[in-house]
């Protein structure tokens, strides 16, 4: 149905009709598969029979009738028996003399008529325009739900899946130029249900995202506008297999003139591994042009960006200068620029969390010191693990200072105090952030050569830094 839908769009486009309408038609013939329509209201074909001939580009009006044979792929593949379709076109000038021409089944590449009929040509009651009919096997239309969780076994949930599809494909058409798709559905009882077909489009989360319009980028061969927000998405209520933040819908889509062309986007670009941590993570890429050489080039299906182009070269390097690997943002991150004190400790918490796993720790972020006698006081981070290793942060996001020191001196006492009826005291403190001042480092050494606790044992306080726990801080 997309090429069907592709070529309604390319008309419209390519004519500046006024009336834009596609209404998409199926009935449902039990276990002998579906009957579907697809029509719009453009303005015919001119010239049906170069339309169907393979290879043919004499028809082609916009960038979406890229290779010439999408068309007769479609019809090859939604009826693949090639014994059940057929091409239905009016024009203004056949309109005038109550005419449309008609090629059907079967496909013949030396001899395929078009037959000039009289009457009526269109379901909807469009005055001009083409309307494509096929029959497909139960089994094939029921593709629509692979990969779906859920029993699909009622129309009403397989007509949601559809809906959501097509919504998502021409999302962008949809919005940009206003065109109703209606789905009007019979079943075998002869009941008839509609459906209107509407943008499917991503939660954005409220945290930064990173968007904007690039009027003039050259690719190659020619300007062309870039639409781009790069960001987090919330998982989506309303739809059953997009923007469902995990690993199937993350990653970059790329649009061509807001229709989806291949989505889930992420080693072709940056040459790494998509991960869970990046679920949330979503790139909308729309490239806007009505010259085909300026565009990336598609597969033959138009399911996918052809590999080899350098014009697809070309627009990857640039989503690797505008978003760096390192930048990508992860599930429930800020834009590095504003993490908080809280989210690299948090950060913090997952790298030891990972990296002593096998030694089973505990890693808290909200333990008390103190608590024996009733106070509230939460170290930044509290580590042990290995039954005896026990070690206590105090996080700064900038520069320490010497007030600092006493911080995390106090929560070793209080370690100490909770735990007067143990030997050991905390294995060592550590003080984190970008950076030391001189004044912070002599403190420390002067605290660690000189000083004891309640358990005559002495301090052991050490500097890092964020970037010495493996934590991009300050962003390079």
């Amino acid at each position: 149905m997309n090429e069907f839908i592709d070529n309604s769009i390319s008309n419209f486009k390519a004519n500046n009709a006024i009336a834009r309408a596609i209404a998409i038609y199926i009935e449902c013939r039990g276990k002998n598969g579906y009957d579907i329509t697809v029509e719009d209201s453009g303005t015919g074909i001119k010239n049906l029979e170069a339309a169907v001939t393979l290879g043919s580009r004499a028809g082609a009006e916009t960038p979406l009738n890229e290779h010439g044979f999408g068309f007769k792929h479609a019809l090859a593949a939604g009826n693949p028996q090639n014994d059940n379709w057929s091409v239905k076109t009016c024009t203004a000038d056949m309109r005038s003399r109550n005419e449309y021409c008609e090629i059907k089944a079967p496909y013949r590449i030396d001899d395929l008529p078009c037959e000039v009929c009289q009457g009526s040509w269109s379901k909807a009651g469009f005055n001009t325009g083409t309307a494509i009919s096929f029959h497909c096997s139960e089994d094939l239309f029921k593709t629509i739900t692979r990969g779906c969780k859920g029993n699909y076994s009622l129309h009403e949930s397989i007509m949601e899946i559809l809906c959501e599809y097509l919504g998502y494909t021409y999302s962008g058409v949809i919005k940009s130029m206003g065109i109703p798709i209606t789905i009007v559905y019979k079943d075998d009882a002869g009941e008839t249900f509609l459906y209107t077909v509407s943008a499917v489009e991503p939660s954005w989360a409220k945290c930064k995202s990173k968007s904007g319009v690039i009027e003039s980028f050259n690719l190659g061969n020619g300007p062309v506008q870039i639409e781009f927000t790069f960001g987090r998405i919330e998982r989506s209520q309303k739809t059953k297999r997009f923007y469902q933040a995990n690993l199937a819908s993350s990653g970059v889509e790329i649009r061509i003139n807001g229709r989806a062309i291949e989505s889930n986007l992420f080693k072709k670009i940056w040459g790494i591994e998509n991960h869970p941590s990046y679920n949330q993570f979503l790139g909308v890429v729309n490239i806007v042009s009505d010259k085909l050489e300026r565009l990336p080039r598609t597969k033959t299906s138009k399911n996918g960006l052809r590999e080899g182009d350098p014009i697809l070269s070309a627009l990857f390097s640039w989503i690797m200068d505008k978003l760096p690997a390192d930048r990508i943002p992860k599930n429930d991150s800020r834009d590095p620029e504003d993490m908080t004190e809280n989210d690299l400790v948090e950060k913090l918490k997952v790298a030891k969390e990972t990296h002593l796993e096998r030694l089973n720790p505990d890693v808290d972020t909200q333990r008390k010191a103190y608590v024996s006698i009733g106070e509230d006081i939460k170290m930044d981070l509290f580590v042990a693990h290995s039954g005896d290793t026990v070690v206590l942060y105090e996080a700064k996001k900038g520069s320490t200072k010497v007030l600092d020191i006493y911080q995390l001196m106090m929560y070793w006492d209080g370690y100490v105090f909770d735990h007067n009826q143990t030997k050991d005291s905390p294995t060592e403190a550590i003080l984190i952030g970008a950076e030391h001042s001189d004044a912070v480092k002599r403190v420390v050494e002067e605290i660690n050569e000189n000083r004891k606790d309640a358990k005559n044992n002495p301090y052991k306080i050490r500097l890092k830094t964020w970037k010495q726990e493996g934590i991009n801080w300050p962003i390079d």
